[in-house]
Protein backbone atom coordinates (compact mmCIF):
# COMPACT_ATOMS: atom_id res chain seq x y z
CA UNK A 1 0.00 0.00 0.00
CA UNK A 2 2.82 2.41 0.75
CA UNK A 3 4.26 1.90 -2.73
CA UNK A 4 0.93 2.82 -4.31
CA UNK A 5 0.72 6.00 -2.25
CA UNK A 6 4.26 7.05 -3.15
CA UNK A 7 3.65 6.35 -6.85
CA UNK A 8 0.42 8.35 -6.82
CA UNK A 9 2.10 11.20 -4.95
CA UNK A 10 4.96 11.32 -7.47
CA UNK A 11 2.58 11.27 -10.41
CA UNK A 12 0.51 14.02 -8.86
CA UNK A 13 3.52 16.32 -8.42
CA UNK A 14 4.25 17.03 -12.04
CA UNK A 15 2.99 14.24 -14.27
CA UNK A 16 6.63 14.07 -15.35
CA UNK A 17 8.14 12.23 -12.40
CA UNK A 18 9.14 12.53 -8.77
CA UNK A 19 11.02 15.34 -7.10
CA UNK A 20 14.72 15.04 -7.88
CA UNK A 21 17.86 15.57 -5.81
CA UNK A 22 20.66 15.54 -8.41
CA UNK A 23 24.30 14.87 -7.54
CA UNK A 24 26.84 17.23 -9.08
CA UNK A 25 28.85 15.57 -11.83
CA UNK A 26 32.62 15.82 -11.94
CA UNK A 27 32.44 17.88 -15.15
CA UNK A 28 30.01 20.32 -13.51
CA UNK A 29 32.63 21.22 -10.89
CA UNK A 30 34.35 23.24 -13.63
CA UNK A 31 31.23 25.28 -14.47
CA UNK A 32 31.07 28.77 -12.97
CA UNK A 33 27.53 29.73 -11.92
CA UNK A 34 26.19 33.27 -12.39
CA UNK A 35 22.73 34.20 -11.12
CA UNK A 36 20.76 36.73 -13.20
CA UNK A 37 24.04 38.02 -14.62
CA UNK A 38 25.68 37.97 -18.02
CA UNK A 39 29.10 36.43 -18.62
CA UNK A 40 31.99 38.57 -19.87
CA UNK A 41 31.96 39.55 -23.53
CA UNK A 42 33.43 37.11 -25.99
CA UNK A 43 31.69 34.05 -24.57
CA UNK A 44 29.93 31.67 -26.95
CA UNK A 45 26.37 30.81 -25.97
CA UNK A 46 25.83 27.05 -26.26
CA UNK A 47 22.09 27.06 -25.60
CA UNK A 48 19.38 26.95 -22.99
CA UNK A 49 19.33 24.54 -20.07
CA UNK A 50 16.22 23.75 -18.07
CA UNK A 51 14.85 21.38 -15.49
CA UNK A 52 11.93 20.80 -17.89
CA UNK A 53 9.14 18.89 -16.16
CA UNK A 54 11.43 17.74 -13.35
CA UNK A 55 10.86 19.39 -9.98
CA UNK A 56 13.61 19.81 -7.40
CA UNK A 57 13.38 19.84 -3.61
CA UNK A 58 15.27 23.13 -3.15
CA UNK A 59 17.05 25.96 -4.97
CA UNK A 60 20.49 24.32 -4.68
CA UNK A 61 19.14 21.18 -6.41
CA UNK A 62 17.96 23.38 -9.30
CA UNK A 63 21.42 24.94 -9.62
CA UNK A 64 23.08 21.51 -9.50
CA UNK A 65 20.74 20.14 -12.17
CA UNK A 66 21.33 23.15 -14.45
CA UNK A 67 25.09 23.07 -13.81
CA UNK A 68 25.20 19.37 -14.81
CA UNK A 69 23.18 20.12 -17.96
CA UNK A 70 25.55 22.99 -18.87
CA UNK A 71 28.59 20.73 -18.37
CA UNK A 72 27.01 18.11 -20.67
CA UNK A 73 26.93 20.78 -23.41
CA UNK A 74 30.63 21.54 -22.88
CA UNK A 75 30.03 24.83 -21.05
CA UNK A 76 32.24 26.37 -18.40
CA UNK A 77 29.81 29.15 -17.41
CA UNK A 78 26.11 28.91 -16.54
CA UNK A 79 23.78 31.84 -16.09
CA UNK A 80 20.74 30.95 -13.99
CA UNK A 81 17.93 33.14 -15.31
CA UNK A 82 14.83 31.84 -13.53
CA UNK A 83 14.05 29.68 -10.52
CA UNK A 84 10.35 29.13 -9.91
CA UNK A 85 8.78 28.02 -6.65
CA UNK A 86 5.57 25.99 -6.65
CA UNK A 87 3.66 25.37 -3.44
CA UNK A 88 2.25 21.87 -3.25
CA UNK A 89 0.29 22.27 -0.06
CA UNK A 90 1.23 22.73 3.55
CA UNK A 91 4.86 23.70 3.98
CA UNK A 92 6.09 21.72 0.98
CA UNK A 93 7.47 23.62 -2.01
CA UNK A 94 9.04 22.41 -5.24
CA UNK A 95 11.36 24.28 -7.59
CA UNK A 96 12.29 24.29 -11.25
CA UNK A 97 14.45 26.61 -13.31
CA UNK A 98 16.21 27.59 -16.49
CA UNK A 99 19.37 29.26 -17.62
CA UNK A 100 21.92 29.48 -20.44
CA UNK A 101 25.18 27.61 -21.02
CA UNK A 102 28.30 29.44 -22.25
CA UNK A 103 31.84 28.60 -23.27
CA UNK A 104 34.16 31.39 -22.15
CA UNK A 105 37.90 31.72 -22.69
CA UNK A 106 39.90 32.04 -19.49
CA UNK A 107 37.21 30.47 -17.27
CA UNK A 108 37.93 27.17 -15.58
Amino acid sequence: MTLKLVSGFCLGLSLGGCMKHPQQSEAAMNVKVLVKSEPVSGCKELGDVTTGNDWMGNVEDVKTYLRNAAAERGANVLTVDVIEKEKTGGSTALYKGSGRAFLCQGEH
